[in-house]
């Protein structure tokens, strides 16, 4: 004989349960669906699990108790959500998963998180804050300064240029060539993931705010990164080492932090930048 425990389940629920017509596993006293699906109450368990095995041998016609056993036994998995005989367990969503939850929220809060470190941040600051305004490129201690007075006086900007740019702003030369060196390498072309852009890695925003028109310009990128560095050291009171965190990491964590921030991104900066000063200064001065 074939029964479907679903069916018969329903029926023994609604007669246990006292539960209305089309009420079926699942659904509570006002018919909405408890979580789990097909669960029932401890209680209704407990009464069905003493009650199945004799109500199934007298709705099957005197059935053998061990067939009306393996029966309640599946309706009770049934009713209870468990695995049904026979069959496998329904899939466990992961939490990284299309529909999972957890990475479903997770990338929201990263989106969430970056989105609010943009509205709060100048520059382009570090790997947590993801807010640019300058970009931080990738020089390395000691590089070629001589090397970076060429190929600037090659995009048609001299020595004086450089020099008079540092009096109307009040930004050491040595300070300049530094900054441009960690930037860009004295690349006009180049462009970071982030939309940096320029010898002085100048985002859109900033270059905005700096009246800089034109990014792609080499004279027009430089006084608007130089102008922004003159900005940082009134700020910070002449402070070269807080000026440059606040390129790096916005002016905002500067002041919070009482100096260079306590990010390892933003100390290299300061530390790399401030070691090649005397190079700089050596290749400024030789620069015909």
């Amino acid at each position: 004989m074939s029964i479907d425990p679903a069916n018969l389940a329903g029926s023994l629920l609604n007669l246990f349960n006292g539960a209305r017509p089309g009420a079926g596993p699942g659904a509570d006293a006002g018919g909405a669906q408890q979580p789990g699906g097909q669960q029932m109450g401890g209680d209704l368990m407990s009464a069905l699990a003493g009650a199945l095995p004799n109500a199934l041998q007298q709705a099957l016609g005197g059935a053998s108790p061990s067939m009306a056993n393996d029966m309640a036994s599946q309706i009770q998995q049934f009713l209870g959500g468990g695995q049904p005989a026979g069959g496998a367990a329904p899939p466990k969503r992961r939490h990284g998963g299309r529909k999972g939850g957890g990475g479903k929220r997770s990338g929201k809060h990263r989106r969430a998180k970056a989105a609010r470190a943009k509205r709060q941040a100048h520059v382009r600051g570090t790997k947590a804050a993801r807010t640019p305004g300058v970009h931080q490129g990738k020089g390395v201690k000691g590089g070629d300064f001589n090397g970076l007075t060429n190929k600037l006086q090659q995009m048609g900007i001299s020595k004086q240029d450089v020099s008079n740019l540092a009096q109307k702003y009040g930004v050491p030369e040595r300070m300049i060539l530094g900054v441009m060196m960690q930037e860009s390498k004295g690349n006009p072309t180049i462009s970071s993931p982030v939309g940096a852009k320029g010898l002085m890695q100048l985002m859109p925003a900033t270059a905005r705010e700096l009246g800089v028109k034109d990014r792609s310009d080499p004279k027009q990128n430089l006084e608007g990164g130089v102008k922004y560095l003159g900005q940082m050291l009134k700020k910070f009171g002449g402070n070269e080492s807080m000026a440059l965190a606040a390129y790096n990491a916005g002016p905002g964590r500067v002041q919070r932090a009482g100096g260079v921030p306590h990010i390892k991104e933003t100390q290299n900066y300061v530390r790399i930048i401030s070691g090649n000063m005397s190079a700089a200064q050596a290749a400024f001065d030789a620069w015909k």
